[in-house]
């Protein structure tokens, strides 16, 4: 074989499509039944937006961003997470001026330089929600219900929602001090990523999951001792939304998510099923990332997203319990050629205007393999045409389930699916 996929990139067959299918349907319809409603950005940004947005400091753009230069000199990045598009997208198509807060989902292609891991890939599938415009406590909350009742639609139960406060600019900055000199301590022992983070953004070690670092990490001070009194309040507020939606949830202090935009709320959902690596869903409240890093207004924001492929992953072993589409035909037409052949494209034509599925035998077979192909093909009725059927004007439309025959006119084989 001359050619193989890419690493870190893999093919997606057609039955685990099937999963994706209906993963993306019910995303989108939990999305809409919130009055959140869908937008696509490009798979090519400026490199500068993820800098500004992401920050330098984070993984994604130190290790992970795909980058190149077009023709026009101009340095591009395929995307590397959602939530900076759509604010570019929010700011440069005037959705400033919209009746706030103004609610968006999006279902993009991503890219990412990591180490592929289980449900972990550098090409992928990812699921956003962003709220432009609302910094009550009240917008935190719901958006957190939205997290929650998509993964219980999509059948899930194993999973635990984590949440935390990162204060405000205000609050942060000396619990930033008090982490300095904290790790500062230990710095010969960290890794050298961290030891990096400490100078530029000592909040990133809480993130790491270099296991060295973890004894250190433990007893660090806690971001609750530090909070302000409005970001307190704030934080005190959206816990009791969730307890009033009897949404149960971990206070996680070590819980930061790994982009420099996040400010107050941040949340992880986890299924105990992925091991060490097992957020499947996670976000949070960033206020000042459209103002202070984007030029826009001031624009209290808060989303979320969820890799498609770690949900499928999940849902491997509950294809069962899952309201899957059919792809399987509901008959299978075979023709001997000839006349026989376009009357089966035309029979089959007519059917699909009115909804059923139809498999057309291309290749002419005849009777010989005929049966065992339509059950092959998971058929559910069989039609074989032939002369006799040319000339009577009439057929045999075999049942597969049961092998019962019925004669139906050519004309009325439309009528017969209507009934059936």
């Amino acid at each position: 074989m001359k050619y193989k996929r890419v690493k870190g990139t893999r093919d997606i067959l057609p039955d685990e499509w099937l999963i994706k299918d209906y993963i993306e349907g019910v995303v989108k319809e939990t999305a809409y039944a919130f009055g959140y409603r869908e937008i696509t950005t490009p798979i090519l940004e400026d490199t500068g937006l993820f800098i500004h947005s992401v920050g330098d400091s984070s993984d994604i753009v130190t290790k992970e961003m795909y980058t190149l230069q077009d023709k026009g000199g101009r340095d591009l990045v395929m995307i590397p997470e959602g939530t900076a598009g759509v604010c570019r997208a929010y700011l440069e198509n005037k959705m400033t001026v919209w009746p706030k807060p103004v609610k968006l989902f999006y279902l993009q292609r991503l890219f990412r330089y990591e180490r592929p891991q289980k449900g972990r890939y550098r090409e992928f599938s990812q699921f956003g929600v962003e709220c432009f415009g609302s910094k009550n406590p009240l917008a935190d909350a719901e958006i957190i219900s939205l997290a929650n009742t998509i993964l219980k639609n999509l059948k899930f139960d194993s999973l635990e929602l984590h949440i935390n406060s990162l204060g405000c600019p205000t609050c942060r900055k000396d619990y930033r001090e008090a982490l300095v000199t904290h790790f500062s301590e230990n710095k010969q022992h960290l890794c050298e990523d961290c030891q990096d983070r400490l100078s530029k953004n000592p909040l990133r070690i809480l993130d790491c999951k270099v296991r060295s670092c973890r004894p250190y990490i433990d007893d660090t001070p806690k971001m609750k001792d530090y909070l302000c009194e409005e970001c307190k309040t704030h934080f005190n507020q959206v816990l009791e939304l969730l307890a009033s939606m009897d949404i149960s949830f971990v206070v996680d202090d070590k819980l930061v998510r790994g982009l420099d935009y996040y400010s107050r709320t941040v949340f992880e959902i986890i299924s105990k099923d992925l091991g060490a690596q097992g957020t499947v869903l996670g976000g949070g409240r960033y206020d000042g990332l459209i103002h202070r890093e984007l030029d826009g207004p001031e624009t209290p924001s808060m989303g979320f997203a969820m890799g498609i492929e770690r949900i499928t992953m999940l849902l491997q072993n509950k294809v069962e319990e899952l309201d899957l589409r059919n792809p399987n035909p509901d008959i299978y037409i075979s023709n001997f050629g000839g006349e026989t052949a376009m009357l089966s494209l035309k029979i089959a034509q007519d059917l699909r205007q009115n909804g059923v599925k139809v498999w057309v035998d291309l290749e002419s077979k005849g009777m010989k393999k005929v049966f065992d192909l339509a059950e092959k093909r998971k058929a559910s009725y069989l039609l074989v045409l032939g002369e006799d059927e040319l000339k009577t004007g009439k057929c045999s439309i075999r049942r597969l389930s049961d092998r019962t025959d019925f004669n139906v006119e050519l004309q009325k084989i439309s009528l017969f699916f209507d009934k059936e």
